[in-house]
């Protein structure tokens, strides 16, 4: 799928907050479940029935044991599955998740920056992500199993991981390097993740204070340029208590004590501040149990050799000039590398750049550049059987990016023309023809006729390599798209939604892939249902016209014929969120665009009139307007700069404020903390969700609020409870009550999480549990035809949903 040539759709400040737990290390635990972890969900709309027992895991190849057992009960996407299966090589198998949470099925969505295998231990593999967190690949069960959903609202940022680092010596260790942005104005500090167990459970180390020196803070760029090159983080495969950090903006780093605290490595070429994009070390340069000498760490100014065990550095002599290597692979003592005029991965077609060979022993690289593609190479893998056969991916060849095969050396090579033999039928809304982004391949390391590569849409895996290629798009359990709005209609499908750099679904079954919309209009924002004609939807994106509706359920759209004057394509993070509505009966349509006045048609969008009364002065931030589900002529619209409430009595054309206040944002990018919902089938009872205080700074007012009288007043709901609110809405209610479920993503009893009220906010239940908390979350519903089932937005982890009664 073609992406727009920027950044991976950013989301930078949608953390709620970017707090950190202190400087240290926390023990994060995966393996106790609390909460509704017994509940399994079971069948309903959209869901598959009750899944059967598992198998039993499989055995390791080197080591490993069948460690599977009898299956647990899932249903609703979830499936039926073994309580453990075998890691492989020795690594503890991951057991299966008996949450109850599970993906809505799409499938990858987002850019997979790198595949790292064990190199000795067989099967051992990990995918790591921009925005979307760490994933293990579990051959028994043929999926990504996620390793993060840990990670909570202020952490959020760690979900994007630059780098990962095995132990050679020991597969059941793993390290990653976590954040998501350089930027000391608002981004979170980086971190350093380590597990002993294979990604079960983890500890984490910030990367500030003790731990680095004294340094406030290192930053990691896991969602900026140059993210898809080579691992920045290793482990001396001689000796494994050391390990060596590049940074994007912070130079080189040297761990002795496997990564608890870390020295600045400065040397010639490598200062304080030294963009590095990978660090090689050669692990015939040393013996088992003492530290590795040869390294190689590549920079924006080239690659520097170490032949000290990284005490002093030299440039790699006849490298490309005013080139950058973006990464190396190692058979025997023969190297690859793959360069490019810059880091990518969304740069200039006609960048330099070639691959070149060389030898440990001589350190002299010998251009081998292939001859379909005479600019940019990124990915690169060298069988560790024969160091004479080696793939390379093509770079800034956009949409147009092949794999090249040579098994002399790079004498001669081959196109393998991975286009032309992808299978994607499971997996509708991909394009196969539009390959991209392609800045890492692997071959298997035990069986070189099979490989994997990753894009900006996923992994590919393929076989018959050397026989017959066949390729397909492998993410089952990779689920890494950022969901911005999701919708249960009263009637029909279970779910709609729409996602940042895609367009949006219809999910008639929750554990299918779907087709995406058409015409595809890459990011959309906002989506809205005729509570009591919900065969009609509307939506906007950030393309001319900006908005479209559907009369048929969304299996079609039409664009609007216009759109109000001025309005203009969002270029802000918060911006264009939740900022259209339609009545309950489908004929009015109301919406607040970026940079134009809050307007209004009852023509499906063929013309727009201004709404009077409603105020206009902050054209980032309009009030953001929500449609009553009973009432047609009531519209309701939040102000979250002022905490007014507005209300419109006349369909729209003319809004008055209300005379209470709520809470509001202390700052533009606090927006997205704060929604208005109105309960289904409830006329005029309009709720609030406050996450960030009053503009006094303090926490008073923060938490959930509740108007029964269209908006004249409002009153806190359960305020010693529910201490904020960042995401509300409602769903079925529960057997024997008339009311509709209220759902709420927030802080309840001093506990983080998703929580749900039968009984209108008197009393809450955690849904989540201290395993799922899922990072940022943009949106959290409930299913309005089956009590029970919620569904969660999560930022690059795509839609969750359970069902517990």
């Amino acid at each position: 799928m073609q992406l727009v040539r920027s950044r991976r759709f950013p989301f930078r400040r949608f953390a709620f907050g970017v707090g950190l737990v202190g400087v240290g290390s926390l023990l994060l635990s995966a393996t106790a479940c609390g909460g509704d972890s017994t509940n399994a969900p079971g069948a309903g709309a959209g869901g598959s029935p009750a899944g059967t027992a598992g198998t039993a895991g499989s055995a390791g190849s080197v080591g490993g044991s069948a460690t599977g057992g009898s299956g647990t009960q899932s249903g609703g996407g979830g499936g039926g599955g073994s309580s453990a299966t075998g890691g492989g090589g020795g690594v503890p198998g991951l057991p299966m998740d008996a949450s109850g949470w599970r993906n809505v099925r799409i499938g990858g969505g987002g850019y997979v920056t790198g595949l790292v295998f064990h190199p000795t231990a067989a099967g051992v593999l990990y995918a790591r992500t921009d925005m979307g967190g760490l994933y293990r690949y579990d051959a028994a069960r043929s999926e990504w199993v996620p390793l993060l959903d840990w990670i909570g609202r202020t952490h959020a940022h760690h979900y994007g991981i630059l780098s990962v680092a095995l132990d050679a010596q020991d597969p059941s260790k793993v390290y990653a390097m976590a954040g998501t942005n350089t930027d000391p104005t608002w981004a979170g500090k980086g971190a350093l993740l380590r597990s002993k167990d294979g990604g079960a459970t983890w500890e984490q180390i910030d990367l500030q204070g003790a731990a680095v020196g004294g340094l406030a803070g290192v930053y990691v760029g896991a969602n900026e340029e140059g993210r898809g090159a080579g691992e920045r983080l290793v482990v001396d495969p001689n000796l494994g208590t050391t390990l060596f950090m590049g940074t994007t903006k912070a130079g080189l780093w040297k761990s002795v004590d496997s990564g608890s605290t870390w020295t600045q490595v400065v040397a010639t070429g490598l200062a304080a501040d030294t963009n590095v994009l990978f660090v090689h070390v050669d692990p015939a340069s040393s013996t088992s149990g003492t530290a590795s000498k040869t390294l190689l760490v590549s920079t924006a100014a080239g690659v520097l050799v170490s032949k000290d065990g990284g005490a002093t550095f030299a440039p790699l002599a006849g490298q490309p000039a005013g080139e950058m290597a973006i990464r190396a692979s190692q058979s025997g003592s023969t190297v690859y590398l793959t360069y490019s005029s810059n880091a990518g991965p969304n740069n200039s077609e006609s960048a330099g750049g070639g691959v070149y060979v060389m030898t440990t022993t001589e350190l002299a690289p010998t251009e081998v550049t292939p001859p379909g593609w005479a600019f940019a190479y990124g990915g690169v893998s060298v069988d560790p059987a024969d160091p004479k056969h080696v793939i390379v991916a093509s770079l800034f060849n956009w949409n147009k990016e092949d794999l090249y095969e040579s098994k002399d050396g790079g004498a001669t090579w081959k196109a393998l023309a991975v286009e032309s033999v992808i299978d994607t039928k499971a997996y509708p809304h991909v394009d196969a023809s539009h390959i991209h982004w392609v800045t890492d391949v692997k071959l298997n390391p035990g069986d070189a006729s099979k490989l994997s590569f990753v894009t900006g849409q996923g992994v590919y895996s393929c076989t018959g390599l050397g026989t017959k290629l066949a390729c397909t798009f492998d993410n089952a359990g990779l689920e890494e798209l950022v969901p911005l709005q999701l919708v249960s209609p009263p009637t029909g499908a279970p779910l709609i939604s729409v996602v940042g750099d895609r367009d949006g679904f219809r999910h008639d079954d929750l554990t299918l892939s779907p087709p995406v919309f058409m015409p595809k209009k890459g990011t959309t924002r906002s989506l809205a249902v005729a509570w009591k004609a919900p065969t009609t939807l509307v939506k906007t994106f950030d393309v001319a016209p900006f908005g479209a509706i559907s009369t048929d359920s969304g299996t079609t759209w039409k664009d609007f014929a216009t759109y109000p004057a001025s309005a203009v394509n969002c270029v802000e993070y918060f911006c264009g969120l939740r900022n259209i509505a339609v009545s309950a009966d489908g004929d009015t349509i109301v919406w607040s665009p970026v940079n134009a006045a809050t307007s209004f048609s009852t023509d499906a969008g063929a013309t727009w009139k201004p709404s009077t009364g409603i105020r206009s002065e902050m054209p980032k931030l309009p009030a953001k307007p929500v449609a009553d589900t009973v009432n047609p002529d009531k519209f309701y619209a939040f102000d979250v700069m002022s905490g007014a409430v507005y209300r419109s009595l006349d369909s729209g054309a003319s809004f008055i404020p209300s005379p209470g206040i709520i809470p509001h944002a202390t700052a533009d990018w606090y927006a997205a903390n704060y929604e208005l919902a109105v309960a289904p089938g409830q006329e005029g009872h309009v709720w609030a969700a406050v996450a960030d205080g009053n503009t006094s700074g303090s926490d008073a007012g923060k938490g959930l609020y509740r108007s029964t009288d269209s908006g004249e007043t409002f009153a806190q709901v359960a305020p010693a409870a529910v201490t904020a609110a960042f995401r509300l809405g409602f769903g079925a209610p529960a057997t024997g009550a008339t009311y509709p479920t209220i759902y709420v993503f927030g802080t309840v009893e001093g506990a983080d999480g998703v929580f749900r009220s039968t009984d209108e906010g008197a009393t809450w239940k955690r849904l989540t549990d201290d395993k799922h908390q899922f990072g940022t979350v943009h949106q959290v519903i409930g299913d309005p035809k089956l009590f029970g089932r919620v569904y969660v937005a999560a930022e690059g982890r795509g839609i969750l949903y359970a069902t517990i009664e």
